[in-house]
């Protein structure tokens, strides 16, 4: 059994990419996002691809009010890359109900609150540029002796992904977590379920940051253990097929403690130590994106040059032994059908600790969204 602690700063080091496409279904691991193999200067991390003629976009006073068939918030969200700017305008996008864009309201605030943080962890010569309009020109100079052109790209591709660019008008403005609480609180009022679990998973770090500090419960910096009427609400969520939405719920019904852990299937099976890959490819057959641009993939490959092709690439190539990969790929693949077919009963949360308990010194850091 391990341990994991769970600080804000995770996503500091992952910078900010976050771009959804279309699911992918139940094929083998393999990319299928045609809008990654554009040519130069952007190589294999193009971008995004335009919308379809006819489309009514162009008569749209507000960049976000695309109308394309199955374009959604998050595409909209990586595509603007400014977050200041969305945050205004997600109002008048009027082709999604009013609690969701109340959800992806909250939850740019919920990231931009990083901004402080963000910049102090990023090269100040980054931060100039930014602040002076230069970033293309710090990305020549950053990649120029680089010879991979995958490892390029990716670089290149995440400078306008980090934090620190997508929310820098937020800079003169702080984002309290009472800010971030609010603005979920009142998607979830409207009914939004991914602000539901999302709240819900800021009670749970409430209530193991306090057992932390107060040393009334041993071991401690634990949750208390899910009731069944949050299992409920969390299982719900799964239901509704959004991947998003998958995500914000398996961050809270995956966590582990010492008391309680999920069990998926009539077997009783422990995700264990490799549950957030596993969710994520859950939610890349929903629609998340899990091909080159996914940010696992272009943080290690802009990182460590471990490039790949896709999530699920990544994964069995740098990331996981053959078997640990079978298993996530496996696991993965049962947990999508049961939330197909809506199977309640497949997710169990037993009264004993699992493979992995995840201890919480802070606030969650917020999902991500590719």
């Amino acid at each position: 059994m391990k341990t994991r602690q769970v600080p804000v700063v995770l996503l500091l080091l992952a910078g900010i990419s976050l771009l959804i496409a279309w699911s992918i279904g139940g094929r083998a691991p393999a990319s299928t996002d045609t809008a990654t193999s554009l040519e130069a200067p952007y190589g294999r991390l193009g971008p995004a691809r335009q919308p379809r003629p006819g489309a009514r976009a162009a008569a749209a006073p507000n960049p976000l009010a695309e109308s394309i068939p199955g374009t959604w918030v998050p595409k909209l969200l990586v595509d603007h890359n400014d977050w200041k700017d969305a945050y205004a305008k997600l109002d008048g996008l009027t082709s999604v109900g009013p609690a969701e864009r109340l959800f992806y309201k909250a939850l740019i605030l919920d990231v931009c609150s990083l901004y402080p943080k963000a910049v102090q962890g990023e090269d100040p010569e980054l931060i100039a540029a930014i602040r002076d309009g230069r970033v293309e020109e710090y990305g020549a100079r950053l990649t120029a002796s680089m010879k991979d052109p995958l490892h390029k790209a990716a670089v290149v591709y995440n400078l306008r992904r980090k934090i620190a660019y997508a929310c820098k008008d937020f800079s003169p403005m702080p984002i309290s977590q009472a800010d971030i609480a609010r603005a979920y609180s009142e998607a979830a009022d409207a009914g939004d379920l991914k602000a539901q679990a999302r709240l819900l998973h800021f009670r749970q770090a409430e209530t193991a940051m306090a057992h932390l500090e107060k040393k009334d419960v041993i071991p401690s910096g634990f949750s208390d253990p899910l009731t069944p009427v949050e299992r409920d609400l969390l299982v719900a969520t799964l239901f509704t097929g959004d991947p998003i939405a998958i995500r914000v719920a398996s961050q809270a019904l995956s966590l582990g403690t010492p008391g309680q852990s999920l069990r998926f299937g009539p077997d009783h099976v422990d995700l264990g130590e490799h549950a957030e890959e596993i969710w994520t490819l859950v939610a890349c057959q929903f629609g998340l994106e899990c091909g080159a641009r996914n940010m696992t993939v272009t943080n290690e490959c802009a990182r460590l040059g471990q490039c790949a092709d896709d999530f699920a690439g990544y994964l069995s190539r740098y990331a996981m032994s053959p078997a640990e990969f079978a298993f996530a790929w496996r696991t993965s693949q049962a947990i999508a059908e049961a939330i197909r077919t809506r199977n309640d009963a497949a997710f169990q949360l037993v009264a004993k600790p699992g493979g992995l308990i995840t201890s919480l010194g802070s606030y969650p850091p917020p999902v991500a969204i590719r």
